[in-house]
This record gives C-alpha cells, sequence and structure tokens, in this order.
C-alpha cells in the first residue's frame, strides 16, 4: 500500500461507493462473479478508472478488499479498518451487490439475461431458456 502519493480521503470513497448503488458509476467485472469457486476474490474495473477487489463468499458481497486509484496507488482493508471506519463498514444492499457487482446473494446463482433463479451453482450465467 502506498499512502505517500496518495490524495484520496474516506468521504471520497464513499461518495465513490454511492455512485456505484446509484448506477452512476458503472462496474466491468473482469470474470462473470458467478464463475468463480467459493470464497474467491472478485476484481472489477470502474467507469471512474478506479479498480476494485472484492470478496466473493459463495456469490455474495463479502467485503470491500481494496481499491486501485491508478497504478501502483492501492488501498486496502488494513489501511481502512484503521483509518477509514466508514469505508471498512460498508455493506451494500442484496440488490447493489447483484446489479452493480454481479453477485446475486449467498447460494444464489441468476441468469444476467433475464435474472431467473438457477441451480446453485449454476452452469454458466444463461439459464437454460436464454441460452
Amino acid at each position: 500500500m502506498l499512502m505517500n502519493k496518495l490524495n484520496v480521503t474516506e468521504q471520497e470513497v464513499l461518495t465513490f461507493l454511492k455512485k456505484i448503488e446509484s448506477g452512476e458509476i458503472k462496474l466491468t467485472p473482469t470474470k462473470d462473479p458467478q464463475s468463480l469457486p467459493y470464497d474467491d476474490i472478485v476484481y472489477v474495473n470502474s467507469s471512474n478508472d478506479w479498480e476494485l477487489c472484492v470478496s466473493n463468499w459463495a456469490h455474495a458481497w463479502g467485503g470491500l478488499c481494496e481499491i486501485e486509484f491508478e497504478k501502483g496507488l492501492v488501498v486496502d482493508s488494513e489501511y481502512w479498518d484503521v483509518s477509514w471506519p466508514e469505508v471498512s463498514r460498508y455493506f451494500p444492499s442484496d440488490e447493489v451487490a447483484w446489479k452493480s457487482y454481479g453477485l446475486p446473494g449467498m447460494y444464489i446463482s441468476r441468469c444476467i439475461k433475464c435474472e431467473a433463479m438457477m441451480e446453485y451453482p449454476g452452469n454458466g450465467s444463461l439459464c437454460s431458456a436464454c441460452k
């Protein structure tokens, strides 16, 4: 973690997270979160060029692990647990976890096209009707 060059405040990070919730900032995971194994990390690029790592607990939000603000400038949970308590407590609603981060919920799989519930673990991210 290289904090000496970082000019980002906790309030700016909270504003960023709220913009994700409102849809103003869009996220693109590097891999479909539903295709990852249990307890894996979801890497996500944002439309404002920040990158996030999110803990995926069996397809549910497990917590924010780190944010890379620009190449090499990373803040992780070890930092915000001490210095950014509000970021440390951030936990989106189930709806935001699904719509923004692609995490459908604990032991749930959803079709990414029609949002139908599928057997967990799903065989891909499309239901049989949408394939």
